[in-house]
């Protein structure tokens, strides 16, 4: 019987030698051979001839074809997938919007702690007069106002509108007035140091101490004012003066007229010209009679009147029916019955010495 081992053998030897991937020369399915570089899958590596060593028994020591063909497998470099990719970039996008954020956070509070002061929170800021309904503790007095209501302008500066200012002249003592009319505000000539005499208040709400006269010793009653002149009427009217002397008024003496003399009658004494200033002194006096008198009478005040050097002062008569009117004009004097004409009378002072 005859066998052919020999060529049986040699195929097994050929496919012990074939078993391991990285000796095989690899075939295409067109039978032609094909060189591969051990550990690439580049086909233009240089090409390994593989060599027969020994007869090695396939069975016990050839490599597992499955596990030598997953071995020689080309090591391949995992990339980021574009998932992972996006993802990273839209943490750093988060991360860099979260520290912006928290940086203009933080510079808006920094800002609004030590900026400019804010008008409208109702806190007073430096700068600001008021804020809102805060004042301070401001109101229209503190302004330089007699009264009214402050209130606090959208600026946060003071609105003064509702405040009510000092009116001189209103009979009111208000703000910085040492008077106002008649309102003395408590005040008199002994009081300001003036002596005795009448206090008065002067159009610019001030003392009028002209009917004052400080302590001093009386001399002798002597003329102080008198006016003279051709008759050409006569009745009521008044007749003011400029003082020469620092003293006091002790009497008034009027020039009547034959035909009209009366039977009682007032005089007035105001400081100022006319009779619009302060009363200083009112008394009635008995008239001379009708027709029975030409001339001067002789009044003597029961309280005499202080007057000072350089003021002016009036004389007023009422119920003065025969009180003559004479013409002319009297240097530092006037009279309201016209420019050319004034009152025939005397006036009596006794003077500081």
């Amino acid at each position: 019987m005859r066998y052919a081992l020999p060529r049986y053998g040699v195929l097994l030897v050929s496919g012990a030698l074939a078993g391991c991937p990285d000796d095989t020369t690899p075939v295409d399915t067109d039978g032609t051979e094909t060189t591969t570089s051990p550990g690439s899958s580049d086909s233009s590596g240089p090409s390994t001839t593989a060599e027969s060593s020994s007869g090695v028994d396939p069975d016990t020591s050839g490599p597992d074809p499955a596990s030598s063909s997953s071995e020689s497998s080309a090591t391949t470099t995992t990339e980021p997938s574009s998932s992972e990719s996006s993802s990273d970039s839209s943490s750093e996008d988060s991360s860099e919007d979260s520290s912006s954020s928290t940086d203009e956070s933080s510079s808006s509070d920094s800002s609004s702690t030590t900026g400019d002061p804010i008008c409208g929170d109702d806190v007073i800021d430096p700068g600001e007069d008021c804020d809102g309904e805060d004042l301070g503790g401001a109101d229209c007095v503190s302004e330089d106002f007699v009264g009214g209501v402050l209130t606090c302008a959208n600026d946060c500066t003071f609105d003064v509108s509702a405040c009510i200012s000092a009116e001189c002249g209103n009979g009111m003592l208000e703000g910085d007035e040492a008077c106002d009319g008649d309102d003395l505000g408590g005040q008199d000539c002994g009081s300001l140091g003036e002596g005795d005499g009448t206090l008065a208040c002067a159009d610019d709400c001030t003392f009028d101490i002209a009917a004052c006269n400080a302590q001093c010793e009386l001399g002798a009653s002597e003329l102080e004012f008198e006016s003279l002149g051709d008759f050409v009427g006569q009745g009521d009217a008044w007749q003011s003066f400029t003082a020469d002397t620092t003293g006091e008024i002790v009497q008034v003496d009027f020039y009547w007229n034959v035909g009209g003399t009366n039977d009682e009658f007032t005089i007035n004494i105001y400081a100022g010209e006319g009779t619009g200033g302060a009363l200083l002194h009112s008394e009635g006096f008995p008239g001379q009679g009708m027709g029975n008198w030409v001339g001067f009478d002789t009044n003597v005040l029961s309280t005499s009147v202080p007057i000072s050097a350089g003021s002016v002062y009036t004389v007023q008569g009422v119920d003065t029916f025969g009180w003559q009117t004479a013409s002319g004009a009297i240097p530092g004097a006037s009279s309201n019955i016209g420019a050319d004409q004034h009152k025939n009378i005397r006036v009596s002072v006794q003077p500081c010495e």
